[in-house]
């Protein structure tokens, strides 16, 4: 019954969303609120997960729609293989970072609110799940990102004909039939810059972006004639109340997004080329103090991480992507190591040279200018616009 519940409870916050926008968007979301307020029309369904008789009528017909509710997670972990099954295995630990956050807001919020001493364990408490937190964080890369899209689109899809199965049986060819999923996606992209129109600017929240990978993997795998669209439901991995919603018709898939004026972005962010589950240094650390001194509340937060080998050739290759892009005028989205790197190679390269050891995939500039006074000139370029700590 949770279960169910929460993917009720998501279906109605996509609703309230849904009904803000415009188009053919604000349409079928007031077809989905109208089969919810009439009892009648919500017929039991578990395959798939929400069955709708809406009262629209079209050629004479209403619409029953078919919507299958499951969730996605950038922050996830490669679960150990079954006995007898080779296929790949994620399993999410955003969804465990939340209920530990909502354990420690019930252990201590009212503690907190009835007294003005600070409960016993409350600092030692905090500084743990914040340590947590940043080290779950590292995990959050693209690579375990479209992992965890694809797995989840894989498994669903590979149900679809089951779903439609059930879904024709209460239809029995009085209704129109729509079939769609309706994914529910929670990620961390806010430390990502993205490049469009000709400008560059600072993520303003962790949102899923429609990155073009994913765009080509949905129009070469999902069949619009049995999945005729997608409600794409975003949150970041931890709730703040950010939350945005997509609707898509899976026929010209791309086009559909394009005119809803949803940018889609290459990723040429340095973590670019990461196998599945690999992170992007050989350790990290985090340690967190939390403390309370002259009635002032601190955090004191310290990472320690041990960088890759290839971590400067990671940055080249993604910047000789991003310069591809903005050559070629497409959007594109990137990190913070990668922009920097990128400053002061634009305009600044002659040309590219492949590396030779068999094998590699590196790319190394040939630069016009790689004076110590040019290179400090495009770093201070750099910090006045953007400000942030240079990735070394």
């Amino acid at each position: 019954m949770e279960k169910k519940s929460k993917e009720l409870d998501c279906l109605r916050q996509a609703v309230t969303l849904g009904l803000r926008k415009r188009g053919r968007t604000k349409t079928f979301f007031k077809a989905v609120e109208a089969g919810l307020k009439d009892k009648e029309s919500i017929l039991d369904g578990e395959r798939p997960d929400f069955v709708i008789l809406t009262p629209q009528e079209q050629n004479g017909k209403r619409t029953l729609l078919g919507i299958e509710h499951f969730r996605v997670d950038h922050l996830v972990t490669q679960k150990q293989y079954k006995k007898g099954n080779d296929s790949k295995q994620v399993a999410s630990i955003g969804i465990v970072e939340q209920k530990n956050v909502n354990a420690f807001y019930d252990r201590y919020h009212e503690k907190i609110m009835a007294s003005p001493e600070m409960p016993d364990g409350l600092f030692d408490g905090m500084a743990k799940l914040l340590e947590s937190m940043v080290n779950n964080i590292q995990r959050a890369t693209y690579r375990n990102f479209m992992e965890s899209f694809i797995y989840s689109m894989e498994k669903h899809l590979s149900n679809v004909n089951d779903y439609l199965q059930e879904f024709n049986k209460k239809g029995t060819g009085k209704y129109n039939i729509q079939m769609g999923f309706l994914m529910e996606v929670h990620s961390d992209f806010g430390h990502l810059y993205l490049s469009h129109d000709g400008k560059t600017e600072k993520a303003k929240n962790g949102l899923m972006l429609f990155f073009e990978e994913l765009v080509q993997w949905i129009e070469e795998n999902c069949d619009a004639r049995k999945v005729n669209f997608i409600v794409f439901y975003l949150s970041e991995t931890l709730e703040n109340g950010i939350h945005e919603v997509v609707y898509v018709p899976t026929k010209n898939f791309r086009a559909n997004l394009q005119r809803q004026r949803q940018k889609i972005f290459s990723y040429v962010g340095d973590d670019m080329d990461l196998e599945p589950f690999e992170l992007n240094h050989k350790e990290s650390v985090a340690h967190v103090v939390c403390q309370e001194d002259e009635e002032k509340f601190s955090v004191e937060l310290s990472v320690k991480e041990t960088p890759r080998d290839d971590k400067m050739e990671r940055f080249l290759l993604s910047s000789k992507c991003a310069l591809e892009c903005e050559e070629t005028s497409k959007d594109y989205a990137l990190t913070g190591g990668t922009l920097f790197t990128m400053t002061l190679l634009r305009d600044n390269v002659k040309r590219w040279r492949k590396s030779c050891i068999e094998g590699e995939k590196w790319f190394y500039p040939i630069v016009i200018d790689g004076s110590p006074t040019f290179l400090k000139k495009r770093a201070d370029e750099y910090m006045m616009r953007w400000g942030d700590e240079v990735e070394e």
